[in-house]
């Protein structure tokens, strides 16, 4: 078993975008086989969320993180992340409100980690684990989602 913690950080970053590579390849791969079925997409990604919500519990659980970052992980992938899903496949612009939100959503949790880690040098790995997968990751499979075609963006702002 290979302990991620003690392999040199510059290997733990390569590690970490050869997961999100494969992450976004294995995902590109489920929308094209059900690009054209919203309710699958949404599903998968209602899953996706709760397995990411349980692991961000988990790492406060562990004593990895403290138990504020449990509760901003919760409320951002509530109010974020579920707002998100219920809406999908709508439309949204940049300049929208729920653009906002989510962004501001991000940068909160982001911050969340970056101070909540209970010792951040010895967990590094795992705050750079969380950042690339968990909080900035996470929008690019949902952007990935969204339909091209107009027709299918149910809603816009």
């Amino acid at each position: 078993a290979v302990n991620i913690v003690s392999l040199p950080l510059v290997g733990v970053v390569v590690l970490l975008f050869v997961l999100l590579a494969t992450l976004v390849w294995a995902w590109g791969g489920f929308l094209d086989r059900h690009e054209h079925d919203p309710a699958r997409v949404r599903a998968a990604m209602f899953i996706i969320l709760s397995l990411a919500t349980v692991a961000e519990l988990a790492l406060c659980a562990s004593g990895v993180t403290h138990s504020v970052v449990a509760w901003v992980s919760v409320i951002v992938n509530v109010w974020g992340g579920m707002d998100a899903l219920l809406r999908f496949p709508a439309a949204h612009s940049l300049e929208s409100f729920f653009s906002l939100k989510q962004f501001f959503l991000l940068v909160v949790k982001t911050f969340a980690y970056a101070f909540g880690m209970v010792t951040f040098r010895k967990n590094l790995a795992t705050f750079l684990a969380v950042l690339l997968i968990n909080i900035w990751g996470m929008p690019v499979l949902y952007s990935m989602a969204l339909p091209m075609d107009p027709a299918e963006q149910v809603v816009k702002d």
